[in-house]
């Protein structure tokens, strides 16, 4: 069951100082909160995914080889000191 924001604060404010074990547990639970909503954001509102295809095919070359073509262009180029 995904801990709530609104659970988190109600927690805290019952939270003591010497309460150790309670703290652990509030930071844990932040630290969850935090981690589900970056994940949300990042996947959900920015599609990371996608980016991340996009850039594996602009690097592959749309499954093509980059060193292959790099290679192939760099084959003219004299590189002999004129």
């Amino acid at each position: 069951m995904p801990i709530l924001a609104a659970d988190l604060i109600v927690y805290l404010a019952d939270l003591k100082y010497s309460d150790i074990l309670g703290l652990e547990r509030s930071i844990d639970a932040a630290y969850e909160i935090a981690s589900q909503r970056l994940f949300d954001v990042f996947f959900d509102k920015f599609k990371l995914l996608d980016h991340l295809l996009a850039l594996k095919h602009y690097f592959l070359l749309g499954y093509g080889d980059f060193a292959d073509t790099l290679m192939d262009a760099l084959a003219y180029v004299s590189f002999s000191p004129s």
